[in-house]
């Protein structure tokens, strides 16, 4: 049986581990294959072997495990399917022959799934007891509502993405969940995390509760001010900023949570 301490520390390893490996791999072989794949990797395999460390595996642990593998199987098969499509990503031709920043971002990676899943999901598969009720349930509607989100959004960006690489082509995407939020991959996202931290909510204590936020708003404070939303905003103001039907539809679209405001104009445009 592991205590709060040795978890932590185990996740912590496992992760570096699992990153480094993958770092010295894509460094040695210049490939940008392993790099996403090995951050849904690496959720999986922290989690289970300190829930299998743990040694007390219980019906909600098990639907909090099944939950954090299937997001992770999810996304890191969209993601190798679409390396596989690009063969390579801009995201790290300025790095990838550079050992230093190659290895920062890799370690940056571990860290993040380090303290995405040590927060929330760690305290729940610790616990000795641990039950499943309303709030459980809550959390997995909202879990499931996010990966659906998250799961039309990538593959709807994808299809469009080959279709206009076909026809030589370099248009933006507005049409269906993407006429909602410009990024809506990013919305699903974001209420994954926050589905399965509602979803321990029911066996935590509050102190354990509070700590267990920094799960969601780490990923939305990555996504909103780091790594996600500023980098493709500025990539598509540079491609399409004089443009008037993208100026249009950015005026129009919110960046990631559709607003009231905006949701009752569509409703009354269908009625």
């Amino acid at each position: 049986m592991l205590n709060m301490l040795t978890s932590i520390l185990v996740a912590l390893l496992i992760s570096v581990i699992i990153n480094l490996v993958g770092f010295i791999i894509a460094f040695k072989f210049k490939t940008d294959k392993l790099t996403d794949f090995s951050y849904s990797l690496s959720f999986i395999t922290v989690n289970t072997t300190v829930l299998a460390l743990a040694g007390d595996l219980s019906l909600a642990k098990f639907t909090l495990l099944f939950m954090v593998t299937l997001w992770a199987l999810r996304l890191g098969t969209h993601l190798l399917i679409r390396i596989r499509e690009w063969g390579s990503d801009n995201r790290f031709d300025a790095m990838r022959g550079d050992f230093i920043k190659f290895l920062s971002f890799w370690m940056i990676q571990a860290v993040t799934v380090w303290v995405v899943s040590v927060s929330s999901i760690q305290f729940f598969n610790l616990k000795s007891s641990t039950n499943f009720g309303i709030i459980s349930t809550l959390g997995i509607l909202i879990f499931s509502k996010g990966l659906i989100i998250e799961t039309v959004a990538d593959i709807s960006l994808f299809r469009f993405s080959k279709r206009n690489k076909k026809k030589g082509k370099d248009d933006f995407m507005q049409s269906g969940i993407w006429s909602i939020s410009r990024h809506p991959n990013y919305l699903g996202e974001i209420t994954v995390w926050l589905g399965l931290w509602i979803f321990t909510l029911q066996s935590v204590n509050l102190t354990q509760a509070i700590i267990g936020a920094i799960s969601p708003i780490f990923i939305f404070t990555m996504l909103r001010f780091v790594s996600g939303t500023p980098r493709l905003e500025a990539k598509a103001e540079k491609k399409w900023g004089k443009q008037k039907d993208y100026l249009n539809y950015k005026r129009q679209t919110d960046l990631i949570f559709p607003s009231i405001k905006f949701i009752k104009t569509r409703i009354l445009k269908r009625t």
